[in-house]
């Protein structure tokens, strides 16, 4: 498994400030080191989100920003899982105290400069031009000590970045919402495995990292896609207990093996928990069936509406209420809309929630039942 892989840019460094330093710049008294890496979570309703950076500014009080590298760099977000973070900062010498961190995001394609500078790629290879913000504040801080090195993952919320909405006199706008999240690695820790199903390696199947509540509320905090030796490897997770939960595809076409967990584990800060492994039976997989859901009314521009699925999946000790898949809606003229494709035959809890800085509304959860072949339909209402 491949850790940390990161791939170095040009950088404009600096000493608290746009201007001077450089990666063999000598710590003082008062210093410290800062290195920033960009990683994604995995979502599967787009192979490609193609974005760039501009430049990456800090600051101490969330009003002055100080540019300390312009990275001018353009790539595939999805190819920042499972440990291939790319740095956009590296080992910039700051003066030790608590930043915040912002990125401008490209308007120019420094990968091909004939394509757009955003863009998103279905899995049918449709392309869809990305409305991007100029700016984005990832959320959290980082410490930056005197003589010593800090390290920071700039990570985005693949899951929930894209959302579509009908424009006026048709057509389709996409927006790029990152929800993005500032973890210092010092604080937070790695878990890594592998899935296998019938006894044959689980590659490009999506493992998802969840805790869970006093009230039994499950919350995906990270998701990564295996690679093509079945292996994932998920950062920044929080420290404490850590629920894993995977359902892949099954080996025969039209089925599914359904959710397996692992857990609860014990991350550490700082530390990576490995052989956290998946091991589907031969036979055990379902034929599928589909879940459509609606949600009303519809979402407003710039809202992210995302909705789940979760069950009762076996753990270690016992059962935990799980997702097991979770996706964005599109939103159309009077409602939204997910579909949730190769589900196993079962009872699943559908939930949907609207994210509107800083508050999310849940409305109440309802049961649905897939059966195989068919398409169940449930509506969720928003008060």
């Amino acid at each position: 498994m491949n850790r940390l892989n990161y791939f170095v840019l040009p950088l404009l460094l600096a000493l608290g400030c746009s201007g001077g330093g450089g990666t063999n710049a000598t710590m003082t008294g008062g210093n410290g080191t800062l290195t920033l890496a960009l990683g994604s979570d995995s979502q599967t309703d787009w192979s490609e989100i193609v974005v760039g950076v501009e430049k990456v500014e800090v600051s101490t009080n969330g009003t002055t920003w100080s540019t300390i590298a312009t990275p001018q760099t353009t790539g595939n977000l999805m190819a920042l899982q499972n440990g291939f973070e790319k740095t956009l900062a590296n080992k910039v010498i700051l003066a030790a105290g608590t930043y915040t961190v912002r990125v401008t995001w490209a308007t120019t394609n420094y990968a091909d400069i004939s394509r757009r500078e955003a863009y998103a790629v279905s899995p049918s290879s449709a392309v869809s031009l990305l409305t991007m913000p100029p700016t984005t504040t990832f959320q959290g801080s980082i410490q930056v000590t005197s003589s010593a090195e800090s390290l920071g993952f700039l990570m985005i919320d693949a899951a929930r970045a894209l959302q579509s909405y009908p424009k006026l006199g048709g057509g389709t706008e996409v927006l790029f919402q990152p929800h993005p999240e500032l973890i210092p690695a010092a604080t937070s820790g790695d878990i890594e495995g592998q899935v296998m199903a019938a006894g044959l390696v689980g590659a490009g199947q999506e493992v998802l990292a969840e805790v869970v509540d006093g009230a039994l509320v499950p919350r995906v905090r990270r998701r990564a896609t295996t690679d093509s030796n079945g292996y994932f490897l998920m950062r920044g997770l929080p420290v404490g207990q850590v629920y894993l939960v995977c359902m892949p595809t099954g080996t025969t076409p039209n089925t599914v093996f359904p959710a397996l967990g692992l857990g609860p584990i014990t991350t550490l800060a700082g530390g990576s928990v490995r052989n956290q492994n998946f091991a589907f039976m031969a036979g055990s997989a379902q034929a599928i069936g589909d879940l459509q859901l609606t949600v009303s009314p519809v979402s407003a521009r710039g809202i992210t509406t995302y909705a789940d699925l979760r069950q009762n999946i076996p753990v270690f000790a016992g059962s935990a209420p799980l997702v097991v898949r979770e996706g964005v809606v599109s939103t159309g003229a009077t409602s939204d809309q997910r579909l949730f494709k190769g589900l196993p035959i079962g009872s699943f809890g559908a939930n949907a929630t609207r994210l509107s800085t800083p508050t999310a509304t849940t409305p109440a959860a309802g049961l649905s039942l897939v059966t195989a072949g068919g398409t169940t339909a449930t509506t969720l209402v928003f008060p």
